[in-house]
């Protein structure tokens, strides 16, 4: 029986090198770079979803977010929003379902109060193929919002989920501080257009009319997921545990692979 890896990795707080993108690898001996073999990427994000703003703008948010990064015109990969859809993710437990879920957890977060989100990749371990991706959103301890007005948001929707979308596409944090996959973005944060970074990673993981390259443009080690920080002279919160190291956690389980991201708030 061949393993399945669950891996959670908590980001850190860490000075970033020279910008280039980072994929996401699996672990164990032979490791690939994970990536979707089937461009056609179908979502959910069933009701109620958010409990701070109308279902219609939570789905709206969203569907900009994946939107950003199909938009790109030197790829081919492509996002469909069905409406419905199981209201649970690989955090309830069970072996991937191939529906693509993002859900807020209004009680219950499985993670800690300033995490804004837990993205979880299932893949096979052999080819990198990723087989199924869900988004869990902190909704008990954080505040979520979709305006457009700086000065009337607090966790930007649609900022958090074009991040996590990059984590669906099979991509780590980026030391790239504009690029979306940038690990830190704070409350009250816009960022809604991917940088230059973003771009040259969709283009060069899923070319269009070409096929994915099996080994990323950085060789890098698997670092996860995101970071939620604050703007400059905001109180930290946590800088403490995030300044100390990677946490990773490897648990041997079935046939298919799992790779967590995290995603961290601090409070201005």
């Amino acid at each position: 029986m061949a393993p399945r890896a669950l891996i959670v990795v908590v980001a850190l707080l860490l000075a970033a090198p020279a910008a280039a993108y980072n994929r996401t690898r699996s672990t164990g001996t032979g490791r690939v770079d994970l990536a979707w073999f089937d461009r056609q990427i179908t979502w959910y994000l069933p009701v109620p979803g958010s409990a701070d703003v109308p279902h219609e703008a939570a789905v709206a948010a969203a569907k900009r977010a994946f939107a950003a990064w199909a938009a790109v015109g030197c790829t081919d990969v492509n996002f469909t929003f069905v409406a419905g859809g199981p209201d649970r993710t690989s955090l309830d437990g069970g072996d991937p379902d191939g529906y693509n879920v993002i859900r807020w957890r209004e009680s219950d977060w499985p993670g800690a109060p300033d995490q804004i989100a837990i993205t979880t990749v299932s893949y096979d371990p052999q080819s990198g193929r990723i087989v199924d991706v869900d988004i869990d959103l902190n909704g008990q301890y954080l505040f979520f919002t979709a305006s457009d007005d700086p000065n009337q948001t607090e966790y930007d929707i649609e900022s958090a989920l074009m991040h996590e979308a990059g984590h669906l596409l099979g991509f780590d944090d980026s030391p790239d501080p504009a690029a979306v996959m940038s690990q830190t973005l704070a409350r009250g944060d816009l960022r809604r257009a991917l940088g230059a970074d973003d771009q040259a990673a969709v283009c060069g993981v899923y070319p269009a009319g070409a096929p994915t390259p099996t080994i990323g443009a950085v060789d890098a080690e698997l670092q996860g997921g995101c970071s939620v920080g604050a703007p400059a002279g905001a109180r930290l919160v946590g800088l403490a545990l995030l300044a100390l190291a990677y946490l990773v956690t490897v648990t041997l389980l079935r046939p298919r692979g799992r790779s967590g991201s995290r995603s961290r708030a601090r409070a201005r």
